[in-house]
């Protein structure tokens, strides 16, 4: 089924209304389903997002307008868990949450001098592997007193 949606939506863009209209359905399908469409949207999307990425987005936010947290908790997992909360629509139960890190890095006012924060990966070291470094040296012994004289020649 996931790779039925994904399918039928790469191939015609015209069929996303039909799609979100099954999530949208009363009574709800079965949970097994509303994954295996929140899969094929995800996969859809990332399809999409060079060649047509406004489609992209469209599939996101028809998505968020839906009331099933199971395909939204799909689409997230194909798609990389790009926030689909903010798009449009309504949030839908998948939060946008936090990142970490500073959001101001330089404080209150532009103009202090807080410090920055480094990022730092929590499971891979950071070894100083600079290879950019050093210095050339420098070329302040050299001169150059050559002088060249061009003279017309009568014939």
């Amino acid at each position: 089924m996931t790779s039925d949606i994904r399918d039928l939506l790469v191939s015609d863009p015209t069929t996303l209304p039909l799609i979100i209209g099954l999530l949208k359905a009363d009574p709800p399908p079965s949970v097994d389903l509303q994954r295996a469409i929140g899969s094929g949207l995800g996969l859809a999307a990332n399809m999409c997002i060079r060649p047509d990425p406004a489609f992209a987005a469209e599939i996101q936010t028809q998505l968020v307008a839906t009331n099933s947290t199971d395909a939204k908790q799909q689409y997230a997992a194909i798609t990389g868990n790009q926030l689909i909360g903010t798009v449009g629509g309504g949030g839908g139960g998948i939060s946008a949450g936090a990142s970490g890190g500073q959001v101001n890095p330089l404080g209150n006012n532009p103009s202090s001098s807080g410090a920055l924060q480094t990022f730092v990966s929590n499971s891979v070291t950071n070894p100083n592997n600079n290879f950019f470094g050093g210095s050339t040296g420098s070329a302040g012994s050299i001169t150059n007193n050559t002088t060249t004289s061009v003279s017309p020649s009568t014939p």
